[in-house]
């Protein structure tokens, strides 16, 4: 967690920006408390809707970018042309204000934005050719703790990587849907329409 300037452990006003995936999503909160966020599906692509975007994040919650304390970015896995122009950003912010700045996994912040109702949750993102970004985590109190570490993993082998019962979120539970039911058996829920949460981050 950040700490704030003055050195105590005061809730700090964080910038939270996710561009791991098709779904640019930036988040702004004071300490846990979400002031904005705004997400947007890639029209565009990210280089050119993500600036804006944080823009309008900032107006919304009625702050500057000189009040910001941090900025938090997603690390991946996920789109490489995504997260490059995710980090390049953060990292420009930081470097004009002079901010604190943090990497986050994008399979945690999947997680943690359907923690809410404790239990399992394993994250699962397409990268591509038959092979699946996957990890697992246990919620407890609201919060997320690791139970598999992030891999890649075969299509055909996710099974052996999804704890039971659980809750399956990512992009692979659309375009997969049918596979992962047939698969996976009827004590995993898949939970469509989840992408990772620039608030979460």
């Amino acid at each position: 967690s950040f700490v704030s300037s003055a050195g105590g452990a005061e809730p700090v006003l964080v910038l939270g920006i996710d561009t791991a995936t098709s779904t640019a999503s930036v988040g702004l909160a004071d300490g846990d408390r979400v002031i904005a966020e705004r997400s947007l599906g890639m029209t565009r692509n990210h280089a050119v809707s993500l600036l804006p975007l944080i823009d309008a994040t900032l107006h919304e919650g009625g702050v500057a970018l000189l009040d910001l304390d941090a900025v938090a970015v997603s690390i991946g896995p996920g789109s490489f042309t995504g997260l490059r122009v995710g980090l390049s950003v953060a990292k420009g912010l930081v470097l004009v204000r002079g901010m604190a700045i943090a990497g986050v996994p994008t399979l945690e912040v999947l997680a943690q934005t359907a923690a809410a109702d404790g239990g399992s949750v394993c994250a699962v993102l397409d990268a591509r050719r038959g092979e699946v970004y996957t990890a697992a985590f246990c919620c407890r109190q609201g919060r997320v703790e690791c139970l598999y570490k992030a891999a890649v993993v075969n299509l055909e082998d996710l099974a052996t990587r999804v704890p039971s019962p659980c809750r399956l979120v990512g992009d692979l539970v659309e375009t997969h849907a049918a596979f992962l039911r047939e698969r996976l058996g009827p004590d995993v829920d898949l939970i469509p329409g989840v992408s990772p949460s620039g608030a979460v981050v």
